[in-house]
């Protein structure tokens, strides 16, 4: 029996269905968690989304909410347009558009384990929180996203970078926007730890030339009653193709999407697993695939 956290698949379901043949994945033992944006960008969608949605609903793989969902959600609900690139209109117009739109509003924004020690979300977790104010602050946007009215309300107006702290005399829908930031759009702060959301290619020595700290870089161990270190894997961030050297954080996003690779992490092993992407975006402008 194994669990395995896979990064960002970005409709790559080509490197997926790879990376299940060369783990040997056994859906009658084996569990799958995945880091968000199963969507977005790539050239398989629905081919990936009905790969993952039934082993999600037999509870044998879980994923989180990604910004690329995000997105999805939006044009869904007639909030924003869509975008070619984004390649998500094979979606919208699927037969069982109905299933995938709540399979996607349905993702959670962490998934914790006390057995295990860890901590999944997309983007991260914010460097100010302890883990029961971060399971705290998914769960009211999980709320939010239950209710069509105050879903509507977020998805309108998520696009911000002026919440860029959380201040806690500030109003819900400023709270919800900061939150939804953190999960799924986190990658720099400033040196107070305010977020930051330009500078998504940057490399890390180009960012601390700028006064930016990657945020794992300030993040206090996170533990729960049993006073034992949690592991935070997240994905989101493919300029650092994988590469995170702080204790207890794990980087999955190794690029799939821009002609990189596919990665998957073994939780009883601790061992990292890549198959080759078949090039996608590779000759776009891509991450900057440097870390230090």
């Amino acid at each position: 029996m194994s669990t395995y956290f896979i990064g960002d698949v970005h409709s790559c379901a080509h490197e997926l269905k790879a990376l299940l043949n060369k783990i040997e994945f056994n859906r009658s033992k084996d569990s799958l968690y995945f880091t968000g944006d199963l969507i977005g960008r790539g050239p398989y969608p629905l081919e990936t989304l009905n790969l993952i949605m039934p082993l999600c609903e037999d509870g044998i793989a879980f994923s989180v909410m990604g910004n690329h969902e995000l997105f999805y959600l939006s044009v869904s609900e007639g909030i924003l347009k869509d975008k070619p690139k984004a390649m998500i209109t094979e979606l919208l117009n699927a037969p069982n558009a109905k299933h995938i739109f709540n399979f996607l509003c349905s993702r959670p924004f962490l998934i914790t384990s006390k057995h295990q020690h860890l901590a999944l979300s997309h983007a991260g977790i914010y460097p100010k929180w302890d883990l029961n104010f971060a399971i705290k602050q998914a769960s009211v946007l999980e709320e939010c996203f239950a209710s069509p009215l105050s879903r509507r309300l977020l998805l309108r107006n998520m696009y911000t970078d002026s919440v860029n702290s959380y201040n806690f005399d500030d109003s819900d829908l400023n709270h919800w926007r900061f939150s939804l930031n953190v999960f799924t759009r986190m990658r720099f702060c400033n040196l107070d730890l305010s977020l930051n959301y330009g500078y998504s290619s940057t490399t890390i020595e180009e960012a601390l030339n700028l006064n930016l700290i990657p945020w794992y870089e300030n993040i206090q161990p996170l533990k729960l009653i049993d006073n034992i270190p949690y592991l935070i894997i997240f994905g989101h961030w493919a300029a650092l193709q994988g590469q995170c050297y702080k204790p207890n954080i794990k980087a999955l996003d190794t690029g799939c999407l821009w002609g990189n690779k596919l990665s998957c992490y073994c939780y009883e092993t601790q061992e990292t697993i890549s198959v080759p992407s078949e090039g996608h975006l590779a000759s776009k402008s891509q991450p900057k695939f440097k870390n230090n």
